[in-house]
């Protein structure tokens, strides 16, 4: 499976920037980048807003790693995917596949 691994993707871990009123928002620190295997998958549709749009899907097949949560982000040829599944890709924990939908811009 090692040699699948052909793309290149950037993980991105979430994290708080503080502002001086004593709140906060989300921003997005980059964890680097990983070899991966990406692969399309079928769009789905979104009606938000009236407005009817494709959004891409992609699985991201990476050598696991322990620090994976829903929140993060993968950037992968200049598009931004959100986190939808994280699994175990062969029960014996060397290799995770992560689902990923497009982040419309």
């Amino acid at each position: 499976m090692i040699g699948e691994l052909r793309d290149e993707i950037e993980i991105l871990r979430p994290h708080r920037i503080v502002d001086e009123g004593g709140g906060y928002s989300f921003g997005y620190q980059s964890l680097g980048t990983v070899a991966a295997r990406a692969e399309r998958k079928r769009a789905a549709r979104d009606r938000t807003f009236g407005a009817e749009q494709l959004r891409s899907r992609k699985s991201f097949l990476i050598r696991s790693r322990d620090d994976l949560i829903f929140e993060m982000r993968i950037v992968e040829r200049g598009q931004t995917y959100r986190i939808t599944d994280i699994q175990d890709q062969d029960q014996t924990g060397r290799f995770a596949l992560i689902e990923g939908e497009e982040i419309m811009q």
